[in-house]
């Protein structure tokens, strides 16, 4: 596995490539800015989607969404397997999170993408 990079919700443009496994970490932040352990959020869902909302990826807590201990903070880490992202071009990412009480909260991000296409789709 590739180092997963941390999430920067303040990025215009993410850029992640097409057939290749794509890592990031996602934090999350209280009101107050303080760090929250992933550990206290049991469902989690991360999408791609296109413009007009029609959705690329889809993946969830056990299904390319883990929480990990990275030097003792507790993240979500985000796994789009190669097979996933077969598709190019600019298109919407969002996060969310459900409380342990199975409250869907608003989404901890919505930011715009960009897959970039690579030369060859290299079977490994």
């Amino acid at each position: 596995m590739s180092t997963p990079v941390a999430c920067d919700t303040n990025s215009n443009v993410v850029e992640m490539y097409q057939f290749s496994d794509n890592f990031f970490y996602v934090r999350i932040m209280d009101t107050y800015g303080q760090y929250e352990s992933a550990t206290l959020y049991p469902q989690a869902q991360y999408l791609i989607s296109d413009r007009r909302g029609n959705t690329k990826v889809l993946l969830s807590i056990g299904s390319g969404i883990s929480v990990v201990d990275v030097e003792g903070e507790n993240l979500f880490l985000i796994h789009i397997d190669d097979a996933k992202i077969n598709f190019k071009g600019t298109f919407i990412d969002q996060f969310t999170t459900w409380d342990s009480n199975g409250h869907k909260q608003p989404p901890r991000f919505i930011r715009k993408i960009k897959v970039n296409k690579v030369v060859l789709n290299a079977q490994g």
